[in-house]
């Protein structure tokens, strides 16, 4: 309990239950206000802070590539992937880059990098490379990505229509 106007720092701590599964666990914390009785307006406020444990074990690590398509958000075009993580722990998605080349000729015409993101255990999620140049026809996509810890590189290639 705070009063108004105060300030605490907060320590949370969590313990593996003993028949937990190997991999990352999520909690939630939730800290809530109460509305104060001689304000003209109440207002509640709730925040949820993710607290990610990690139980210990063989953990399975295992990305999938799903879809690749063209999409289009209002004049912005960009690629979206679609990628599922089957594995037992968060996988940190970073430096995922694609290649486009020419289907015909493999002329390379663009070389796209996906913003950062975590991907939590049995989820999917889409990484969106923006495209800055107008690209039409056929073209091939090479998506990389890079190997991390315990984890080696995956790489597929797409044949898709701009």
């Amino acid at each position: 309990m705070l009063p108004a106007r105060t300030t605490a720092s907060l320590l949370v701590s969590a313990t593996v239950p003993p028949k937990a599964k190997p991999g990352d666990h999520d909690a939630l914390v939730l800290l809530t206000t109460r509305p104060s009785a001689v304000a003209r307006v109440a207002v509640r406020v709730r925040l949820g802070v993710i607290v990610v444990v990690r139980a210990p074990g063989k953990v399975v690590r295992r990305l999938e590539l799903r879809r690749l398509r063209a999409a289009r958000h209002g004049r912005r075009r960009s690629i979206e992937l679609r990628v599922a993580n089957r594995g037992d722990v968060t996988e940190e998605l970073a430096r995922v880059h694609v290649t486009i080349t020419r289907a015909r000729t493999g002329r390379r015409l663009a070389a796209l990098v996906a913003a950062q993101r975590d991907l939590r255990p049995h989820t999917q999620g889409i990484l969106e490379f923006r495209l800055r140049r107008r690209l039409h026809g056929a073209v091939s996509a090479r998506v990389v990505i890079p190997a991390a810890p315990g984890r080696a590189a995956i790489r597929r290639t797409y044949t898709m229509r701009l």
